[in-house]
């Protein structure tokens, strides 16, 4: 199914819970960019809507906002292991959202409130470590359904609390691309 890229007056009315004739009135003083066509109806890209949104500090729903596209939060205090997934991800599919957290409770955090489809996570990391950040995700049954890929220089010493947890994928540090390629992308396919 193909995701729509615009977004109707209706709709925008229904999200901030204002009447239609609020929403026309932003479009008519130029606070709400929109597309005229020949024929003098509009069109309103779900992008100028975020930006809209983002410009007057009001909520946004994440969720609204996906267009089916899928979410990836990589957790490790190596900004360089960020850097590694974020450019191969996005060489992949450019639509993919990637977040960066350096420490479990920030992860954590971003997993919520992104939604997150796929989560790449360190064992070793400040504060809360991959392992309970697993735990925690696993108590959180509003977020089944994530795939955790747990990526580490040190698997072999933490394999017992491993075991016990559901998790999708195991990495060892150092990884070559090749392994992304062969074992990462296959779950990304199926999330």
């Amino acid at each position: 199914m193909k995701t729509k890229k615009y977004i109707t007056v209706n709709q925008i009315a229904e999200y901030l819970e204002v009447s239609k004739q609020a929403v026309n009135k932003w479009i008519n003083n130029g606070d709400l960019k929109v597309y005229r066509l020949p024929s003098g109806r509009i069109k309103i890209l779900k992008s100028d809507f975020l930006s809209y949104l983002e410009n007057n500090g009001l909520y946004i729903d994440h969720e609204f906002f996906k267009n089916g596209e899928k979410t990836i939060v990589i957790i490790d205090d190596d900004e360089q292991i960020f850097e590694l997934f974020n450019t191969y991800f996005h060489n992949i599919n450019p639509n993919l959202r990637i977040e960066y957290a350096s420490e479990g409770i920030a992860g954590l955090l971003a997993i919520g409130s992104n939604k997150a489809n796929i989560v790449i996570l360190d064992i070793e990391i400040p504060g809360m470590n991959g392992i309970e950040v697993c735990r925690k995700l696993a108590k959180d049954k509003s977020l089944t359904g994530i795939k955790i890929v747990l990526v580490s220089g040190h698997m072999e010493k933490y394999l017992n609390e491993i075991n016990q947890l559901d998790v999708a994928l195991m990495l060892e540090k150092p990884f070559k691309l090749d392994d992304l390629e062969q074992r990462l992308i296959p779950l990304l396919s199926k999330n």
